[in-house]
């Protein structure tokens, strides 16, 4: 029997989403950079067992700020959905106590 020692990888994670990079959010827009973070992933192990490992992940704007519009003191968040019709919905934006 040959067993091939092929290093266990985790599958592509998503990116984060952040108040980064252009982002919107309760405090205003962050155009501060987006970072790399750490995320937990499982992979499978040499034994075909499961366990966890770190991985880094990019982060990205979670609101785009020109994806935000204002209406009646509402702050609204449009996106396209695959038939390419537009879904628009309120934001409910916590402020956070710093």
């Amino acid at each position: 029997m040959v067993v091939l020692a092929v290093p266990a990888t985790a599958f592509a994670q998503a990116p984060v989403a952040a108040w980064c990079g252009g982002s919107y959010g309760a405090q205003g827009t962050n155009y501060g950079e987006c970072v790399m973070v750490e995320r937990d992933a499982q992979v499978a192990g040499p034994a075909s067992g499961i366990r966890p490992q770190v991985v880094n992940v990019q982060t990205v704007p979670e609101y785009p700020s020109s994806m935000v519009t204002f209406e009646n003191g509402r702050a609204y968040f449009t996106t396209t959905d695959a038939t390419g019709k537009d879904i628009k919905r309120e934001l409910s934006l916590p402020w956070a106590v710093q």
